[in-house]
């Protein structure tokens, strides 16, 4: 009963620091690291034997301006070096984890991905693919404002060292 005698106070002051630099500042710190322990998307990335296309799809998928992105790398029994080129991006970030298998084909990755996922939405990108940078966040954007349980959206293929090629829905620009 003491508590509740108290809370009026302690909303004042709670309301009184939200309001000063310190007071936002702590907000910050504590949404930044609410949202690494909960992120908002995670985006699984089934992966084999894809040394030379892995950094550019992981690279794009650090550069999204949606903030709150989980990246699970599903390693489906690589040979090649690309296993160890995801656990250096997993040392280096901490929005990206690792998950290695034995290699069962890329259905069976993504399902192992889904289930060490912890984000509210999911997506998937395969370790040869290109994210643009506002991807995701549009994708959200569209999922929260129209109620919708699905999001299409196009990716960049990496067909080779140097040629890529863009594949859209044929509804895109509609």
């Amino acid at each position: 009963m003491g508590d509740v005698l108290h809370q009026p106070v302690v909303d004042g002051v709670v309301r009184r620091l939200k309001k000063t630099r310190a007071g936002r500042l702590v907000k910050r710190q504590v949404l930044r690291r609410r949202a690494a322990r909960h992120p908002r998307l995670s985006v699984v990335v089934p992966f084999h034997d894809a040394v030379h296309h892995l950094p550019v799809c992981l690279d794009s998928l650090l550069a999204q301006t949606y903030p709150h992105v989980e990246v699970v790398l599903v390693d489906d029994g690589s040979q090649d070096g690309s296993a160890e080129v995801a656990a250096d991006y997993a040392r280096r970030h901490w929005n990206v984890r690792v998950v290695t298998a034995d290699h069962q084909g890329v259905g069976v990755a993504r399902n192992t991905g889904v289930r060490v996922a912890e984000g509210t939405y999911l997506a998937f990108c395969d370790g040869d693919d290109t994210v643009p940078p506002d991807a995701y966040a549009r994708m959200v954007e569209a999922l929260e404002q129209s109620g919708s349980d699905l999001a299409v959206g196009s990716v960049t293929l990496q067909t080779g060292s140097a040629r890529r090629s863009t594949r859209r829905p044929r509804w895109w620009g509609t």
